[in-house]
């Protein structure tokens, strides 16, 4: 099983998406935003795990 450093979760509505970021390492600490359910929203989801460090090419 692998040991994962970040999870993510979006909920996906039709006109949104919610999003958290938790680490592991920080349970108790999240980062949660809301983006438009298009394509602008999902860049600013990447460009925001990219902000937090996480490395998309592992995934």
């Amino acid at each position: 099983m692998k040991n994962y450093l970040f999870y993510v979760g979006v909920d996906i509505a039709k006109l949104k998406l919610d999003v958290v970021i938790l680490e592991k390492q920080s349970p108790n600490v999240s980062n949660h935003f809301i983006v438009e359910n298009n394509l602008k929203g999902i860049k600013e989801i990447l460009k925001n795990l990219i902000k937090q460090k996480i490395d998309l090419t592992t995934v």
